[in-house]
């Protein structure tokens, strides 16, 4: 985060004592992964420890909720376990290759709009060469009409 955002984050009441890192700092050093982390409370338990993942449900749990709606679910994690793939997302090179798939994707986009905006001018081109002949047919079957 910015200078400014770090500065009102480290004075909020509920964020002051996070550990704040830099995303490069995190998947070299184990210590930094663990302390953030290190904290999360569960919002029904009060004080139990944020430690599993549900994939299954696509939520965090503390021990209790794991026990109390997470143990027939078959793909829970404990989060220790997926912090390092985690980060691997998180990873400057991870984003670079997402954004320049992003960037091919968007110039594909691009270049069909392009193809579709010129096949639409083609076709209002020939829809208009073909009222006008229809107009003049029928300003011939008229004429031909009248004699």
């Amino acid at each position: 985060m910015c200078g400014d955002c770090l500065q009102v984050h480290r004075k909020q009441k509920m964020t002051r004592s996070h550990s704040v890192v830099t995303i490069t700092e995190l998947p070299s050093n184990p210590e930094n992964v663990m302390k953030c982390s290190e904290g999360f409370t569960c919002s029904d338990h009060h004080g139990e420890e944020i430690k599993y993942h549900c994939k299954e449900h696509s939520v965090t749990c503390c021990g209790t909720c794991y026990f109390d709606y997470h143990k027939t679910c078959t793909s829970v994690t404990d989060l220790r376990d997926e912090l390092p793939s985690l980060l691997k997302e998180v990873s400057p090179g991870h984003i670079l290759d997402e954004l320049i798939q992003v960037e091919h994707h968007l110039k594909t986009f691009s270049e069909k709009n392009e193809s579709n905006i010129y096949n639409l001018k083609s076709l209002m081109q020939y829809t208009s060469s073909s009222e006008k002949s229809e107009e003049k047919s029928m300003q011939y079957w008229m004429t031909l009409k009248k004699r």
